[in-house]
């Protein structure tokens, strides 16, 4: 009775045993797929430019091979950008009473463009218009935009929040190429339209040189926007914090009252201090550097704290950088100037992220030692 007692226990244990080393394997494989998988959350407020740092990502990863749907849609926002730019300075033209327009040849068109309701904007954003009308738009905004007084409104945007690629399309790639039902956006017009994160954004690539997995996490800054950040926070291997240096003299579009650039730092502050983000690097991007430097020499500093230069980029810069770091400072931190729309700095900048990110993976694996 005894031995056949013993045989059956011995099977039992082998079984056991058989099952423990499939499982053992099994995590193993987990744990060599997990670690060299990353998680990467871009947070800030609206408009600091996540959205643009993510087209950047896709550029430098997939190249530029968008379908014709894709262009479809930002032909779509680049009109809607640019006719939408027109209007808010053609509106703010007469609210500020500084200027006499009564006696200006522009008020015609200045009524024109004030009149321009959204459902025209969309209208033409949609379809584009035909060679002639858009010849005639073009012809329109030109004369409306090479006015002296018009400038002088365009150069106070930051009183009405004007898009900060107004110029851009208005001057530089202009109405004549972007009106016309023809028109093809390029890789710089896409980073440079602007359409508030509705949803949350994902986009999973393989970086090249590390042969790692990593999604990018995009959600909308605005106000009403955060709740659905929490759905997010777990399994972050690095939060990408975006802050537009160029909000400095701004106020929320949702807080008239509220100075964007210190709603971004309160922002950045509440983040770090989640206990669910103890352990997460946080890498902090102070963003359009370029439009920081060609504003802060007509639009001052406005903080009161400020013992600089208020027209000084470098002095004002390394104030607000020191506002982010914290008292006392935390010289530890990762804090990089960039340029979202400029490829080339994006590129950079992110292979020294991509470190800060593999190493902090190697970290909870126990692949480098924390001393």
């Amino acid at each position: 009775m005894g031995c056949p007692q013993s045989v059956e226990l011995t099977e039992e244990l082998k079984e056991q045993q058989r099952r423990s080393d499939e499982l053992a394997k099994e995590l193993k494989r987990d744990v060599n797929s997990t670690k060299n998988v990353h998680k990467i959350l871009l947070l800030g407020a609206g408009g600091c430019g996540k959205s643009t740092i993510m087209k950047q990502m896709k550029k430098i990863n997939d190249g530029d091979n968008k379908d014709e749907k894709e262009l479809q849609m930002f032909a779509q926002i680049v009109r809607n950008n640019l006719l939408t730019a027109v209007h808010s300075i053609a509106v703010q033209s007469t609210k500020m009473s500084v200027f006499e327009l009564e006696k200006k040849t522009i008020l015609p068109l200045v009524k024109r463009f004030q009149a321009l309701d959204q459902k025209k904007i969309d209208e033409i954003s949609r379809s584009g218009l035909d060679n002639k009308e858009a010849e005639e738009w073009a012809q329109s905004i030109d004369t409306f935009w090479n006015d002296a007084v018009i400038q002088q409104v365009y150069d106070r945007g930051n009183e009405y929040n004007l898009l900060e690629s107004a110029k851009y399309f208005i001057a530089t790639v202009g109405a004549r190429k972007i009106l016309p039902k023809t028109y093809v956006p390029d890789h710089l017009h896409i980073v440079h339209s602007r359409k508030a994160t509705e949803a949350i954004t994902e986009y999973t690539f393989v970086d090249k040189d590390k042969g790692a997995k990593i999604t990018l996490v995009d959600v909308g800054g605005q106000r009403d926007r955060r709740k659905k950040w929490i759905r997010c926070f777990e399994h972050v291997t690095c939060i990408l914090f975006i802050a537009s240096l160029s909000d400095y003299d701004m106020n929320l579009e949702e807080d008239v009252t509220r100075n964007r650039m210190l709603e971004s730092i309160d922002l950045f502050y509440g983040v770090r201090d989640l206990e669910i983000f103890k352990k997460t690097p946080i890498v902090v991007f102070l963003n359009k550097h370029d439009k920081f430097c060609e504003k802060i020499g007509r639009s001052e500093l406005p903080f009161e704290d400020y013992e600089g230069d208020k027209h000084d980029p470098e002095a004002a810069y390394k104030y607000i950088e020191a506002a982010f770091r914290g008292e006392p400072p935390d010289d530890d931190m990762y804090i990089y100037k960039t340029v979202a729309v400029d490829e080339n700095n994006i590129t950079k900048v992110w292979n020294t992220v991509r470190d800060v990110v593999m190493n902090k993976n190697m970290v909870d694996f126990g692949m480098i030692a924390v001393v």
